[in-house]
């Protein structure tokens, strides 16, 4: 059995271990390609490598995108990426994510929507 059905597999058998798995960043490439349907399964994997935060960063399914957004350990051009996204929820969530450097938080007091700008400026006086 090849790793990439392996993987199917535990996730089919044990959601909750299948998000914690370790991989290189060419067996995440393969089962988002060969299985695309398990991608909001890989998108909520805590050990993804930052060359497939990014691209899930960019996918076109919102859900992905605020998944990605909500993490914890984002590198800082993933933040900045999402920071900008075309729909407010995902905004909003880095706006919310407690790890978004100040910078970003600061870029984002220019927000289309107010809501954002009022969590950011919130955020931002108890610094």
């Amino acid at each position: 059995m090849n790793l990439e059905k392996e993987y199917i597999n535990i996730v089919n058998k044990d959601f909750a271990s299948a998000h914690i798995i370790k991989k290189y960043s060419g067996f995440w490439i393969k089962i988002l390609g060969y299985y695309p349907d398990y991608k909001s399964s890989v998108a909520l994997n805590k050990n993804l490598p930052n060359d497939i935060l990014e691209l899930l960063s960019k996918d076109k399914n919102i859900n992905i995108r605020l998944t990605i957004a909500m993490k914890r350990k984002l590198p800082k051009y993933i933040f900045y990426l999402l920071s900008k996204d075309k729909d407010d929820s995902v905004r909003m969530a880095i706006a919310l994510n407690k790890n978004t450097p100040n910078k970003i938080l600061y870029e984002m007091k220019n927000d289309s929507w107010d809501d954002i700008v009022e969590v950011v400026e919130n955020k931002l006086t108890k610094f």
